[in-house]
């Protein structure tokens, strides 16, 4: 692994996030330091939230890039790994471009330097000053970007966030009758508004279509077949 700022070979920034859950909170906290004791870590920033059976930790931790893949191994000894990822950026051109726009400015800081020693007419000489005060500043911006990049290199980053995994609570047999009732009465309930709405909605197009076929239909059967009763046989042995 070439990460060092001086090697011939590609700058590469590693940076990793880990998410883990673990029973034992206090445990894995206690685990945590010891693993940055370990890897010659830090954590540059750390915040804990401690609640009764939920409590949480995020953390950002820098690890030496030479430790970067053991650390991040032992990281996850912690619990239980949600969700992992990790990202290898090289930043070999951006430390060039940093490098030569630092130059630039330097001699251009030095030139305006020379200038203001040698004197002159005020006015130039105010103008040279605004010019030094300008490319100052742009130099101290440059070297801060350099020691940036060096510092990605030379040290790894794990976002890592840790929390308590809480068990559900058991419910009794007593509860989940009551949860099974409180359904099926609600499925009821359901069921029954469902049939009222429906009735409310299509009750009077469908009392009309029973208006329209039903009537019609009477009409024609009476018509077709007489009743049986308008007819009534003679008994047997009734004299004429």
């Amino acid at each position: 692994m070439t990460d060092g700022p001086g090697d011939t070979g590609p700058m590469i920034a590693h940076a990793a996030e880990l998410a883990v859950s673990t029973k034992e909170f206090a445990h894995s906290r206690a685990s945590l330091e010891e693993i940055l004791e370990s890897h010659h870590a830090y954590a540059a920033k750390l915040r804990m939230v401690g609640q009764p059976g939920a409590s949480s930790l995020t953390a950002t931790l820098r690890v030496p890039s030479s430790e970067f893949t053991s650390a991040v191994d032992d990281l996850k000894t912690l619990g239980k790994v949600e969700q992992e990822e990790q990202t290898a950026d090289e930043i070999t051109q951006r430390r060039a471009d940093v490098e030569a726009r630092l130059v630039n400015a330097q001699n251009t800081l030095e030139r305006l330097q020379a200038i203001l020693a040698k004197g002159g007419k005020v006015r130039n000489l105010l103008e040279v000053q605004r010019q030094l005060a300008s490319v100052g500043a742009e130099v101290a911006r440059l070297e801060a970007e350099r020691v940036s990049t060096e510092h990605q290199v030379i040290f790894s980053q794990v976002l890592l966030s840790l929390r308590e995994e809480v068990n559900p609570p058991v419910e009794s047999v007593a509860a989940e009758l009551r949860a099974a009732a409180g359904l099926g009465f609600s499925d009821l309930l359901s069921s029954l508004l469902a049939i009222v709405l429906f009735v409310i909605s299509r009750g009077p197009i469908t009392l009309l279509w029973v208006a329209i076929v039903f009537f019609p239909a009477r009409w024609m059967w009476r018509k077709w077949h007489p009743a049986s009763g308008s007819q009534q046989s003679v008994p047997e042995g009734a004299s004429a």
